[in-house]
């Protein structure tokens, strides 16, 4: 069996959460239970909270956690981050957090009662969807100079009451999914997908619980067995 190195890039979604948000240790996530489920293989996880395809793919990043790790096999866990709804972007949800506090609270509770509607006149994303293909593409053909093996994972839809509270949010998650799923058409790319008839998610429908972790690994676990028989 050849030794491989595996670099996972990714959000929140592979790290652990705080009790009060859905309990999720470290061992729990699915890039510890790899480290310790296929011998003779590196895992290093690259994961940051909040991070998108445009905040992944500065160069400082693609030189840190690509170029110079080298990985053999290059895992890529985006997109939620850049898809959601957003009333705000990030330079004013900066401006909004040194407001004075009476302030910020008003401008929060009026985002919140008004979520849905002001979602809907605004369609914003952290990450439009041609940038976001733009992006997706990018990763591809880095992984393709470099000769690496790459796998996609995909977004995981929302729950019923999050896609109630901003406009479109499941369907801009099944509109950039089918970005990714472009991609897997290369030879060197592969496509993980969740099975639809179990819940992976927690409360907040965002972030993965157990079952997804464990899940997760189980099909990365699978698709690097395959690799390096």
């Amino acid at each position: 069996m050849n030794s491989k190195r595996i670099v996972i890039l990714g959000d929140s979604l592979g790290m652990p959460r705080a009790r009060g948000y859905g309990e999720i240790d470290y061992e729990d996530t699915y890039p510890y239970l790899l480290m310790n489920s296929i011998k003779n293989c590196e895992f290093i996880s690259r994961h940051r909270r909040a991070n998108d395809t445009n905040k992944q793919l500065i160069s400082q990043y693609i030189k840190d956690d690509i170029e110079m790790l080298k990985p053999d096999i290059l895992v890529v866990h985006l997109g939620i981050v850049d898809c959601a709804p957003r009333v705000l972007l990030r330079y004013q949800n900066a401006i909004v957090s040194i407001l004075p506090s009476m302030i910020r609270k008003i401008i929060l509770k009026i985002i919140s009662k008004f979520r849905y509607d002001i979602t809907k006149l605004n369609n914003k994303t952290y990450v439009k969807k041609n940038k976001f293909k733009e992006n997706i593409e990018k990763i591809v053909d880095i992984s393709d100079r470099i000769g690496m093996q790459l796998f996609f994972i995909e977004i995981l839809i929302t729950n019923e009451e999050n896609n109630k509270r901003s406009y479109n949010f499941n369907k801009n998650i099944m509109e950039y999914n089918a970005i990714i799923e472009m991609s897997a058409m290369s030879k060197h790319v592969s496509l993980i997908k969740y099975d639809p008839k179990n819940n992976y998610l927690l409360n907040d429908g965002i972030h993965i619980n157990k079952k997804g972790n464990k899940f997760l690994a189980n099909k990365i676990n699978e698709l690097v067995g395959q690799l390096i028989e």
